[in-house]
């Protein structure tokens, strides 16, 4: 019972991502993904390992502290290519770093908040299309006498269905607006 996943949501709609995320979620085995799909990450992961300068290593934080992560080992890593500076310039160079990464969280911040939000609606309305679908599940709900009640469930799965995917969308967008802060920050 072993999956291994390169990138499985890519080229792949909302409805599709989020079919094969909750497939993940109800697999009963192990599975190794590769994938730059956060949102796939934090639904199906109990754990993230990293892979850095030849080594495989269980990494420590979550998907939202790897930037940071990422930031500082780039850091590091630029320091130790550059010569020795003065400590006047390196406290201030810190000082300035700070500063920047107190920006970026705050930049960072509402969208991360937004994401939150976004998934939390999107577990509730996966919860309701579940509960909606064991009560279409139900065979007495089509008899003659039950029709109105029928229609009632049926439109509510329509709208259900309908803000979930509009949710997804939203959703979609943000992280896109996320990575897009990020990267800015990178460059």
């Amino acid at each position: 019972n072993l999956l291994l996943l390169d990138e499985p949501t890519n080229h792949l709609d909302l409805e599709m991502r989020h079919a094969v995320g909750q497939a993940l979620q109800d697999f009963q085995g192990a599975m190794v993904i590769v994938s730059h799909d956060r949102h796939l990450l934090r639904i199906t992961t109990d754990e993230l390992w990293l892979v850095h300068q030849n080594r495989v290593g269980l990494f420590d934080g979550d998907l939202d502290e790897y930037p940071n992560w990422l930031a500082s080992e780039r850091r590091q890593e630029s320091g130790r290519s550059q010569p020795a500076i003065s400590a006047d310039h390196s406290a201030a160079s810190r000082k300035e770093r700070k500063r920047q990464e107190a920006e970026q969280r705050k930049r960072l911040q509402p969208l991360r908040q937004a994401l939150g939000k976004f998934e939390q609606q999107i577990e509730q309305l996966q919860q309701k299309q579940k509960d909606i679908e064991l009560m279409l599940s139900d065979n007495s709900l089509y008899d003659e006498s039950r029709k109105e009640e029928l229609k009632r469930w049926l439109a509510e799965k329509r709208d259900v269905d309908s803000k979930l995917n509009d949710c997804e969308e939203r959703w979609l967008e943000t992280s896109e607006q996320l990575e897009a802060v990020q990267s800015e920050e990178k460059d």
